[in-house]
């Protein structure tokens, strides 16, 4: 009970980074359904798109509640972060695709 109490409390301190936790999570879950039922069909040529979304989705989770341990002058930095490593990979994979 006091666990559910102390989510709640969350959600009114950092509103902001609780809702894209959890619109991150929403993603990572469909997209990760979508993974194990897109096998063996028409749609499996997209396997490929669907697995960067639930990567970035799992890691916005990660960071978004990480960035809940910060003083809320820097949170912000978690996404700065984040976007630059998703930057990166997606720069390595367009200069490199068969690696």
């Amino acid at each position: 009970m006091i666990g559910l109490l102390q989510l709640h409390d969350l959600f009114k301190t950092h509103p902001a980074n609780m809702w894209i936790s959890e619109a991150a999570l929403i993603i990572f879950c469909l997209s990760y359904a979508a993974m194990a039922n897109i096998n063996g069909t028409r749609w499996e040529k997209h396997s490929q798109i669907i697995g960067i979304f639930r990567i970035l989705s799992g890691t916005l989770v990660a960071v978004s509640l990480s960035s809940i341990h910060l003083p809320h002058q820097l949170s912000w930095l978690f996404y700065v972060i984040w976007a630059l490593m998703v930057l990166i990979v997606v720069a390595f994979t367009w200069i490199y695709p068969e690696a």
